[in-house]
């Protein structure tokens, strides 16, 4: 079976003036684990433990945390370099920085730039030097790059023969206080080297990224960026004491994030673990729950997460050896390249009485504009009062204003048309440019789509979205063209093909 199980553990926050707590809570774990693999089918290659190690970050207790892991993969009958681990909050040793020493940025440049600094990020770093010693020392295939930037970038050879890319990144080096909810980051200097460097490791077929925050507990600029870098992968944390997680597919993209429980006795949550497989054979990626019962002092099946303590979701769809469904769009394309290609010149026909129709890209004549780029905080910045209209293609995400008449719908129409020669393979005459991978048009009339937002509202109990700005109504739209008849083939087969 082309099948990969990973043990996933997080929050040990192991104490020197805990120690018994931790062991009634850990030593029931290992217990656990060995027998699942004995007798419950669970056939673990690693275990990936994603932060809180320490308590303090006392060298002290990762001598302790050393003691349990060794224990643990021996009864795993695993080597030591089959254990993966990144840093939490709980690793910085924070009397190492003064009260008001808590790191602050008012954007990411600014971020950016202390991290690139060596001097500066060993200041940063500090606090976790026995964190990384205790690593270097143990764990020398968890070696950190750039001068411990990047806890880890490894790729592991699964028994299937699957190859399984492993990034570690670091979300605890700006934690200074509690809470610190959307005050850290892991910056994107830190991210871009990461995954440039899993690039050079060549072709993956599933990427897992370990940190011990979950997104949302990120400096929102940081999470928006940390996005981008995410997509199609899977994200192991913890930090919040509960094991949740699922599929996430939104506006800006895809990616799965498991949240792992903790593991010591004193926790406000039930202890959790659990193991995480990827099945190719079946296209699916499945978690099996356990959790701790303080009373009996057992880990046992955890029913209270998934069904019956389990949960499965589909893989995800990659170019990189996942199961891929590969979507035709030829016919589409073609579609808007010939609703696209030229301009009627309105009052202007020929002797037969036919509006005279010219090439776009022939007559299209480049416009200029005042462009400007809206920063996250909603400062502007980068204002241009004579740009050419088509240097603004290079940004994400772009809104064109201007009075009627103006060039607008032309431009849109140029854009289309490129587009689909672009996806069509075909040699084009226009001067716009996209960034790879090109674009895929999207056509979406917005007359009709208003019309249908107010037809929809107007009708008393029709399932709809609440409010009429609501992002929503695109897919909903989409979903109604499905069922519309008076489409033509090529947008009917598109719409569905899209949603």
């Amino acid at each position: 079976m082309e099948k990969f199980q990973l043990l996933h553990i997080s929050d040990l926050h192991v104490s020197i003036d805990k120690e018994f707590d931790r062991s009634v809570v850990l030593d029931p774990l290992i217990d656990r684990v060995e027998h699942d693999m004995a007798y419950g089918g669970v056939q673990l290659e690693i275990v990936v433990v994603t932060g809180d190690v320490g308590f303090s970050g006392k060298a002290t207790e990762y001598e302790k945390t050393k003691d349990f892991f060794d224990e643990l993969l021996a009864r795993m009958n695993l080597s030591a370099d089959r254990l993966f681990i990144v840093p939490g909050n709980h690793d910085v040793d924070r009397n190492q920085y003064r009260p008001t020493d808590v790191p602050k940025y008012d954007n990411m440049p600014q971020l950016n730039i202390e991290l690139e600094n060596k001097r500066f990020r060993r200041r940063l770093f500090e606090g976790m030097e026995e964190y990384f010693t205790f690593i270097e020392e143990n764990y020398p295939h968890l070696k950190s790059h750039d001068n411990r930037l990047i806890p880890f970038v490894h790729a592991f050879d699964a028994q299937c023969g699957k190859r399984i890319g492993l990034v570690g990144l670091n979300s605890a080096w700006m934690c200074r206080k509690s809470p610190d909810r959307e005050e850290i980051a892991i910056g994107e200097y830190q991210i871009k080297k990461a995954m440039e460097k899993l690039k050079a490791t060549g072709k993956l077929d599933v990427v897992i990224t370990l940190f011990h925050h979950p997104l949302s507990w990120f400096w929102p600029p940081d999470r928006m960026i940390c996005r981008g870098y995410l997509n199609n992968s899977v994200i192991l944390c913890g930090h919040l004491h509960d094991a949740v997680g699922g599929y996430v597919h939104d506006y800006d993209g895809r990616f799965y994030q498991f949240q792992a429980g903790a593991g010591y006795e004193s926790s406000e949550y039930p202890n959790r673990f659990q193991y995480v497989t990827f099945d190719w054979s079946e296209n699916k990626v499945r978690l099996e729950f356990r959790k701790f019962v303080k009373e009996s002092r057992k880990w046992v099946l955890d029913t209270e997460k998934g069904v019956e303590g389990k949960k499965s979701f589909e893989l995800l769809e990659k170019n990189d050896g996942m199961k891929k469904r590969e979507v035709d769009f030829t016919h589409y394309l073609t579609y808007l390249r010939q609703e696209t290609m030229s301009i009627d010149i309105r009052g202007l026909v020929t002797g037969k009485g036919k509006i005279h129709q010219f090439p776009i890209d022939e007559l299209y004549i480049p416009l200029r504009t005042r462009y400007c780029v809206r920063e996250d905080r909603g400062m502007l910045k980068g204002v241009d009062d004579d740009a050419l209209l088509q240097e603004a293609l290079k940004e994400r995400r772009l809104f064109i204003k201007g009075d009627p008449g103006s060039g607008k719908t032309t431009f849109m129409r140029l854009i289309a048309y490129t587009l689909c020669q672009g996806r069509l393979g075909e040699a084009t005459k226009s001067r716009l440019s996209f960034a790879e991978p090109v674009p895929l048009p999207l056509l979406i009339r917005l007359g009709a789509l208003s019309r249908y937002i107010s037809q929809c509202t107007d009708r008393p109990g029709f399932a709809c979205p609440a409010e009429k700005d609501s992002p929503k109504w695109l897919l909903h739209y989409l979903e109604s063209l499905v069922l519309t008849p008076t489409l033509n083939e090529p947008e009917q087969s598109f719409y569905s093909q899209i949603i």
